[in-house]
């Protein structure tokens, strides 16, 4: 009697995933024909267009970091070790 009641359970998860993927399938196929028609997905085209234009000199970039950013760094920590003494 309990394999019946789990087989049907079974069934029924197994139906309302099936309807899951098929939505799914649907709107990533609807996806794919407005992006290869020259549209954007929804939200994507906004982000696009207020993004700033990327920098031509990048000269003033810091790769290793600086002396400064590490001594602010280090009195967060002590601050915060110091705030957990007791």
């Amino acid at each position: 009697m309990a394999l019946r009641e789990e087989n049907i359970r079974l069934r029924k998860q197994l139906e309302e995933l099936q309807g899951q993927v098929k939505l799914l399938t649907d709107r990533v196929g609807n996806l794919e024909i407005k992006v290869s028609a020259g549209g954007t997905p929804a939200g994507s085209g906004d982000a696009k267009k207020q993004a700033p234009p990327p920098k031509a000199d990048d000269d003033d970039v810091d790769l290793f970091g600086s002396d400064e950013e590490e001594d602010e760094e280090a009195a967060k920590v002590h601050r915060c070790i110091g705030a957990y003494e007791i």
